[in-house]
């Protein structure tokens, strides 16, 4: 059976990898957009390479220039940035390499997270395996900084209450405030320009 973990980058994904890492026929796949940090790729390697799991990096375009920086204004466009960028390009990948499963780091009281339940199967015959959903924000963190807090990825202690995916993203900004402001001055200059009126950012 093919069994695809998909991984962020972020603590609940680095968490639900690190506890399923010795499942047979199990592959790490992260998805890379056009707007992906510099860093992420050898952080996704370091975290693989620990593991002593593959990984499949599969690459997205949000296709900005056509569709333009999204707004939570308008989530419609948040959401449909994703999906070009990471969402679709990962699902498309996973069925050309025949996953039977996918495990994922969702938890139940997650703000973000996709309206199905472990367990789910779809409509490709690819069954959804949440393997901490009933883990709360800090079981995780006590879990990574009990086994792998060498691994955990250093924006955490910088004051990021997330993981890293792209670092021009103009959305999500009730998580992606602090991310913003520890860019480096140039790029964050660049963002708070698209953003206009969010002052408080500034």
């Amino acid at each position: 059976m093919k069994i695809a973990l998909q991984f962020s980058g972020g603590v609940d994904s680095l968490a639900c990898l690190w506890l399923v890492r010795n499942t047979p026929d199990l592959t790490v796949y992260w998805g890379k957009t056009d707007g992906a940090y510099e860093d992420m790729e050898d952080y996704v390697r370091k975290v693989c390479a620990a593991a002593k799991l593959p990984l499949k990096i599969v690459h997205g375009d949000r296709g900005i220039e056509e569709h333009g920086y999204p707004s939570d204004l308008i989530p419609e466009q948040v959401f449909a940035c994703c999906s070009r960028g990471l969402w679709e390009p990962m699902r498309k990948a996973m069925i050309a390499d025949g996953i039977e499963v996918v495990v994922r780091g969702q938890r139940k009281d997650d703000v973000l997270k996709a309206p199905i339940e472990s367990g789910y199967r779809d409509d490709q015959g690819i069954t959804y395996l949440f393997p901490i959903y009933d883990w709360s924000r800090l079981t995780v963190m006590d879990y990574l900084m009990d086994t792998i807090p060498q691994l955990i990825h250093p924006c955490y202690g910088e004051g990021e209450p997330t993981g890293r995916d792209c670092w021009d993203c103009t959305g999500y900004l009730f998580d992606n405030a602090q991310r913003i402001l520890n860019l480096p001055d140039d790029k964050r200059a660049f963002i708070l320009q698209k953003l206009g009126g969010h002052h408080e950012l500034a």
